[in-house]
Formats: structure tokens, C-alpha cells, sequence
């Protein structure tokens, strides 16, 4: 291409060398491969297209209430492949409502403080030519949406197990399901909700069994239908431990109670087990614990849909992976994420990868446990469907990892490297 550019090509054909090139380099762009940006910037100097090179975009950001501080820092690629956002370009841009500031194109992520607000994590995709945040975006997609960011009170949040996931468009994995690493792509909009930080663990769950009402159901289950244990205890997360399918809970039918775990089974003691990611459950057993839940405290609890879910994970920008679109056995909780994988039956304590670690806060939504979402397609299936996400402990290939729903399980479908989280409706 150099030589082309250099050696008395004539005007027509150094045109098109130019026009290819610039192709290429706006592809590098949207990709946010930078090493490729820089090599083309040098090939492209000089060329007509040299002040096209530093592509701009409109930014608008509405937030309720009025008056939160807004920082904006640009991701930037790592040699390991992992995207990171860059500190030294940290921009203050004031107080919000901020109205059409011009900013170099790229990934973005946003901090929003507002006064007795939690402090929001924003990301953003500045493309050159486009207005993030107005209504003109992409030829007017979204015209019909509301793009400002509702903060809700912290009250309405209740602890700091639960991050706010704003309202506003997602780059989407188009063909749920697709296995690869460039998947198709579209634009789809999210309506903003809050989803909990780590997966539910074994104590969560341990609250919900132990409740009295919970109990005496179950004990009366046993003794109306002594022929179906399977069903009175369909709320008992179920594993295959040594080759075996073992209840992670046992009930003690004569003192009509639920019993810790076995410990033996699963080599960790009850006071570190109650603190790892809770698995073996079924979309039943979320159901019912949801119900509990929020017949407990007053909360609207469900499982998230597959679009909440992958926008959780993944932020805007259509990374492949929480972390940027490398994958690394050590980034997320898997089968080689340790030198020594042998002997690991459950899934690890929330959070001991924090590479794992989406745009928003959210953890382990790569590895660890794949993880139930609801709105699947039942097709010519007549049990009720849900999707099934990201990759778990046991899981080896790069392609379990992805972060957009893979693969399909009905209702009663339980298994050990299954788990889940929750969304709450503000």
C-alpha cells in the first residue's frame, strides 16, 4: 500500500487506495483495535482523509434528579487484551443535564453522582457523526424513547448488593444462541432496572428453605405423596456429586426440618460453603424463592430477562466477554482458571475473579455459574422455557464464556454448575 502511495500512482488509483484504507481504518474504529487504528493512521498521513482521522460525536445526558456531577474516562485496550478505562483522560463534564458536548469517538464510562444518590457507572458508545443521547441517534431509532437517567433513591435500592443498570440502547448479540466470537450485532434498548452484584449464595437460599411455612409445606408434601419424593422437594436445589444425583439439602422428615449441607460432599465446611455461589437450582426453585423474597421485604424480585441479563454484562459497546473480546482462563472462574482444578464440585465465592467484572459493577457474569435468565422462545415445547448464560467453574472452552444467552433449559431443569441472580423492579 506504501509503495502504491509513493511510486507515481496515478490520482485515480491512489483514490481508492485512500478510500480502502479509511474503510479499514473506520472498521478498526468500531472494533476498538487500536494497534490496527495506529497502523493504519500512519499508512493514511498526509492523505485527504488525515483530518477525518480523530472521528468526533455529540453527547447528551439527562439525569433526574438535576444537578449530578458527571466524569468520563475512554476504555483503552491492554496488551493482555482486557479493556480498561484510562485515568489519565479523564474528563470533568460539569453538571448534568449536559446538552451536546463534542467528544472523540470511542467507548466511554460515565460516573453520575448525585447528593444521597448511589453513584451510577454509565457506559457510553461516542461514534463518530452520531448524537448519543438525543433522539436523532442512529436516524432516529429510538426517537420514542426517554433517554434520561432516573437515579432511584437508595431506599428504594435497599443494600449495596444491587446495582442500577440505566435505561438507554445496548449493542445486542442479534441471533441468541450464535457460538463465536463476532457475533451479528444490532442496536436494542433496555428500560432501566436494578440487578444484584453477585449470584445468590447458598445462605440466601438457606433463609428462604428455613422458613416454617416452607418446612411444614414440605412436610406435608412427603405425606400426601410418599410415592413422588422428587416432587414434595421440588424446591431443593438437586447436583450429580461422584456420579450421582444427590439434594444439595436433605429434610429431616421426623423433625420435619431442612438440614445444612453435607459437608463431606462437598469439601468445604457450612460456615465457608454458605458463602459460595448457590447451584443445582431450577427456574422452579428461583420462582418460589422470589416470592418469598418479596413477600418478605416488599420488593418486586424476578429472574432478569435474557436483554437485561446480557446488557448487565456486557455494557454498550458489544464486547464479547465483561472484561473486552481476549479471553484468559485466569480473567473469569472456570475449570483452568487454577493450576489444580481437581476436586471442584461447586462453584467458587462471588466475586474471586473481579476481571469479571462488567461496564456496570456486576460480577462474575462470564464464569462461575451459568446463569438463568427468563424470556426464552418456547417454540413447540409446552413446558415453559428459560435461557441459559455465560459459562461455570467446570466449563473449559473460551466459547462457554460469551456473555449473551446460549442455550435453552425448561423449568424443572437443575444441574450444578447452574445458578442464578436477581433483577428488581423499581
Amino acid at each position: 500500500f506504501q509503495e502504491a502511495l509513493t511510486l507515481g500512482a496515478g490520482p485515480r488509483a491512489r483514490d481508492g487506495l485512500e478510500d480502502f484504507l479509511f474503510a479499514e481504518f473506520r472498521d478498526a474504529e468500531a472494533k476498538r483495535d487500536a494497534d490496527r487504528q495506529n497502523t493504519l493512521r500512519k499508512f493514511l498521513a498526509g492523505s485527504r482523509y488525515e483530518s477525518e482521522l480523530d472521528g468526533r460525536g455529540l453527547v447528551s445526558i439527562y439525569v433526574w434528579p438535576e444537578g449530578a456531577a458527571l466524569t468520563a474516562r475512554p476504555y483503552r485496550r491492554e496488551a493482555d487484551g482486557r479493556l480498561t478505562v484510562d485515568d489519565s483522560r479523564r474528563i470533568d463534564l460539569g453538571k448534568a443535564p449536559l446538552v451536546s458536548r463534542e467528544m472523540p469517538a470511542g467507548s466511554w464510562l460515565v460516573e453520575i453522582a448525585a447528593p444521597e444518590r448511589q453513584t451510577v457507572r454509565y457506559p457510553m458508545l461516542v461514534e463518530r457523526g452520531e448524537h448519543w443521547g438525543h433522539s436523532s441517534w442512529h436516524e432516529n431509532r429510538f426517537r420514542d424513547k426517554d433517554w434520561t437517567i432516573k437515579i432511584p433513591e437508595d431506599a428504594m435500592l435497599g443494600d449495596d448488593g444491587w446495582i442500577f443498570v440505566p435505561s438507554g440502547p445496548y449493542l445486542a448479540t442479534s441471533a441468541m444462541g450464535y457460538v463465536g466470537t463476532e457475533p451479528p450485532m444490532e442496536w436494542r434498548w433496555e428500560d432501566g432496572f436494578a440487578i444484584t452484584r453477585c449470584e445468590t449464595t447458598f445462605n440466601d437460599y438457606w433463609k428462604f428453605l428455613s422458613q416454617k411455612r416452607v418446612m411444614d409445606g414440605v412436610a406435608k408434601a412427603l405425606k400426601d405423596y410418599p410415592e413422588d419424593p422428587d416432587f414434595a422437594l421440588v424446591v431443593v436445589p438437586l447436583g450429580h456429586i461422584a456420579g450421582k444425583n444427590v439434594r444439595l439439602f436433605e429434610f429431616d422428615a421426623e423433625e420435619g426440618e431442612f438440614l445444612p449441607p453435607d459437608t463431606r460432599r462437598f469439601g468445604h465446611p457450612w460456615e465457608e460453603l454458605r458463602t459460595l455461589s448457590l447451584c443445582g437450582v431450577s427456574a422452579y426453585c428461583v420462582e418460589n424463592y422470589t416470592r418469598w423474597r418479596g413477600e418478605t421485604d416488599g420488593g418486586s424480585y424476578s429472574l432478569p430477562t435474557g436483554g437485561q441479563w446480557e446488557k448487565a454484562a456486557r455494557g454498550v459497546d458489544g464486547r464479547v466477554f465483561p472484561w473486552g473480546d481476549t479471553f484468559d482462563p485466569s480473567f473469569t472462574s472456570g475449570r483452568y482458571s487454577v493450576a489444580s482444578p481437581e476436586g471442584l464440585n461447586v462453584a467458587r465465592k462471588p466475586a474471586t475473579y473481579l476481571t469479571d467484572t462488567s461496564p456496570y459493577g456486576v460480577v462474575d457474569m462470564a464464569g462461575n455459574l451459568v446463569e438463568l435468565a427468563s424470556g426464552a422462545p418456547r417454540g413447540g415445547d409446552p413446558q415453559e422455557r428459560f435461557w441459559l448464560c455465560g459459562g461455570s467453574y467446570a466449563d473449559v472452552n473460551s466459547f462457554q464464556f460469551l456473555v449473551w444467552p446460549l442455550s435453552q433449559a425448561p423449568i424443572a431443569h437443575r444441574s450444578t454448575t447452574i445458578g442464578f441472580r436477581l433483577v428488581k423492579r423499581l
